[in-house]
């Protein structure tokens, strides 16, 4: 970790001007959220609001088969994609909050 810290300040100074700090603030509009519930269909969803009421709505033990895990896509409207798995549904309706 100390070795992270020196690369990462020496970026943050390379970073200036009046037009960084917009920049680095502003999020784009989120275009699509995908939520794959491993074992089940995949659902392509509008927001991350679609997404939390589906992961809470998900019944993990229906004994269809085995639940593994959460995968989720975010992709915004500049192209730029996240993506995450979670094991529960707690970590990922978190991430979809932080995404608002």
């Amino acid at each position: 970790m100390e070795r992270a810290q020196p690369a990462i300040r020496s970026t943050s100074r390379a970073v200036k001007g009046p037009t960084a700090a917009p920049a680095l603030s502003e999020k784009p509009p989120v275009e699509l959220v995908y939520v794959f519930p491993l074992r089940g269909w995949p659902r392509t969803l509008a927001d991350s609001a679609e997404a939390i009421a589906f992961i809470e709505s998900f019944d993990e033990s229906k004994p269809e088969r085995p639940f593994t895990r959460y995968e989720v896509d975010v992709r915004y409207s500049n192209g730029n994609e996240v993506r995450g798995q979670f094991n529960d549904k707690l970590a990922a309706v978190a991430f979809l909050r932080s995404i608002r």
